[in-house]
């Protein structure tokens, strides 16, 4: 009796896991997700624009930055 049981039981759980399927992969979720992301905050670029290209200790260093 208890075999019949446990032989029940797992037939009825492998129908169970066998029946499920899974619509996205942990993957394919993070790329939708980073998709989705880039697609709604473009990538932004600083241009730091320098006096000179080398500063001496303790020199004031002059720029200009602009965004794109």
């Amino acid at each position: 009796m208890q075999y019949r049981i446990k032989l029940f039981l797992l037939f009825i759980l492998s129908f169970t896991l066998l029946g499920i399927k899974i619509d996205e992969t942990p993957l394919e979720k993070l790329l939708k997700h980073l998709a989705k992301k880039t697609s709604n905050y473009p990538q932004e670029k600083v241009h730091l624009h320098l006096d000179k290209q080398y500063h001496a200790i303790e020199e004031d260093i002059w720029f200009k930055a602009q965004i794109n």
